[in-house]
């Protein structure tokens, strides 16, 4: 039997006898997998202490037969531990809801090396004192975008017209699939939620941003969150056609600055 070598993020470790445990991976060439860690439980297992939460490890495995079998994992080398994260409950949330939303929305082995890269900066930028209601957003907008499902931020969704700011408000449809020019708003959109040019200059920022960094020196005021929130969990649930538990927690407490009602 062939062995695979992948690089891998850890997304869920979950107990599967008395002695192993099922690790579910998101890789860099195969996308959403899990691997049987045979013995993973055991005093002196050789996989202690090799992967854990949000690790980004070097994995090698035997691939299962087919897609009901498990593969099994023979070796497990961890390249970022990234320990903060156990350090800092707030940056904990956060990272909880970032692979909450790749396991939700990506299906089994389908590899997508971007989403990876994507995933993995984000883990890092949580270490580096950045802004991390920013990068939660940021995350969101990128994933959506990598996925073919960008919000149209710069046109009217109905009549293809550039937005201007000085143009009046749109307003922001899910369902539409972006904005809405005030010319437009004639005709009922019952999803609609007004867009201030403000929280609509964030989202172009974090939507057109490839860098963690960057996206993190674009802060929502406290009024522009509440709104911020709204719009882009809005467009998940329309367009992914799923909840996530965990994410309004995420936000709330992202920073020590965010305790928000």
């Amino acid at each position: 039997m062939n062995i695979e070598r992948d690089l891998a993020i850890t997304l869920r470790v979950t107990p599967f006898s008395d002695t192993s445990s099922v690790l579910t991976w998101f890789s860099a060439r195969h996308g959403r997998m899990a691997t049987l860690a045979k013995g993973a439980q055991r005093r002196r297992s050789i996989f202690l202490g090799q992967a854990d939460l949000f690790y980004t490890c070097e994995i090698l495995y035997y691939p299962g037969r087919d897609r009901r079998r498990l593969a099994i994992l023979k070796e497990c080398t961890p390249m970022k531990t990234r320990i903060y994260l156990r350090n800092d409950w707030r940056a904990m949330l956060c990272a909880s809801y970032a692979t909450l939303l790749i396991l939700r929305t990506c299906p089994g082995l389908a590899p997508h090396p971007s989403l990876f890269r994507l995933l993995d900066a984000l883990l890092d930028g949580l270490a580096n004192g950045i802004n991390r209601r920013s990068l939660i957003f940021w995350f969101e907008l990128r994933v959506l975008s990598e996925m073919g499902l960008t919000p149209n931020l710069s046109n009217c969704t109905r009549c293809g017209n550039t937005i201007k700011a000085t143009a009046g408000q749109p307003l922001f449809s899910a369902s539409a699939g972006g904005l809405v020019c005030v010319a437009c708003r004639s005709r009922p959109i019952p999803d609609g939620l007004p867009v201030q040019p403000g929280v609509l200059a964030l989202l172009l920022h974090w939507q057109n941003t490839l860098e963690p960094s960057r996206a993190g020196r674009a802060v929502a005021r406290l009024a522009q969150v509440g709104p911020l929130e709204k719009l882009i969990g809005g467009f998940l649930r329309h367009h992914l056609d799923a909840l996530y538990p965990g994410r309004g927690l995420a936000l709330r407490y992202a920073d020590r600055t965010a305790d928000w009602t």
